[in-house]
């Protein structure tokens, strides 16, 4: 059972720190970005949730990259916010058995019965304030949100939430896409720019991947923040992984066809063409088309 909220803390922030980004690996593989660019069916989501989830532990090497291994084995409460299907929850709380995790939605794809006895999951929207009192998590983690909140939530609500709910010298971790490709497919680019000029149109943060260590270095009570940047390939040219995200890529833009269709003005029988096209390429060795994940995290103040 979830503890109650209590009084809500209001540290303020400061937006002018200064950054610099390091890479830290050059894996490769490939996100969901693009399935939710133009959100297709759920149950497509939820599947292609599931596999990236697995997929991104073999490429990062682990489900998180902050310091909290031996806090897991001891055990901590953890909280993942846009939880979706529980894919992280369950993975981790099946691995770390003394730890208690809780997995936070708006939406209930979260499962309701079937979990392990250390996983709880809460229907619940953010913004509207975190159910928990003041320094109740050792972890928060959250990944691929930036279309589900603005710029202005995480600098006047969200970032003030997190830092409440989680303990002093606890830690907090973001992953996201950074919606920037190497060596693109053509095809495949006109895809990745359309999305981006729908997001921005309905004011989805887009470089929120890149402008994180700003976000978590302007908190006062953020401390030893860190940027990990690894690099994904899409396409024949990455072996297995690639194949996979290739075939991914070209799901996600057949599911978002009526959508494309209207930005394009591409009649149907165009868009078949523009698909068998970026099909041809993406699994040819024309193009070593990668693009990167970004995860940024810090460590709340103890004092």
């Amino acid at each position: 059972m979830f503890v109650p909220r209590k009084k809500k803390t209001k540290p303020s922030l400061d937006s002018d720190s200064s950054t610099t980004f390091s890479t830290t690996s050059s894996t490769f593989i490939n996100n969901d970005t693009l399935s939710k660019v133009l959100d297709p069916s759920d149950h497509v989501l939820m599947d292609n949730y599931n596999i990236l989830h697995y997929i991104f532990k073999y490429t990062w090497k682990a489900n998180f990259s902050a310091p909290v291994h031996e806090a897991l084995l001891s055990g901590i409460n953890v909280l993942d916010i846009g939880c979706g299907p529980g894919t992280w929850i369950l993975d981790m709380a099946t691995t770390y058995s003394k730890s208690t995790f809780y997995g936070l939605d708006i939406s209930p794809t979260f499962p309701s019965q079937i979990k392990p006895v250390n996983a709880e999951f809460i229907l619940a929207d953010a913004l509207e304030g975190l159910p928990f009192e003041d320094n109740f998590f050792g972890l928060i983690y959250l990944r691929f949100l930036n279309k589900s909140f603005t710029k202005d939530d995480w600098r006047t609500k969200l970032l003030d939430e997190l830092m409440r709910v989680t303990n002093p010298g606890g830690w907090i971790e973001m992953m996201e896409s950074g919606l920037v490709l190497l060596n693109p497919a053509p095809n495949l680019e006109k895809v990745w720019n359309a999305g981006r000029v729908l997001l921005e149109e309905n004011g989805v943060w887009v470089d929120m991947a890149y402008e994180l260590e700003n976000l978590l270095k302007s908190h006062p009570q953020s401390l030893n923040v860190t940027f990990q940047e690894v690099w994904h390939a899409v396409g024949t040219w990455g072996g297995k992984d690639g194949e996979i995200w290739a075939d991914h890529m070209i799901q996600s833009a057949t599911l978002t066809s009526q959508s494309l269709l209207q930005y394009w003005g591409m009649s149907p029988e165009e868009f078949q063409k523009f698909v068998r096209e970026l099909s041809e390429q993406l699994h040819s060795f024309d193009y070593n088309t990668s693009f990167s994940t970004i995860r940024v995290f810090c460590q709340k103040a103890r004092t």
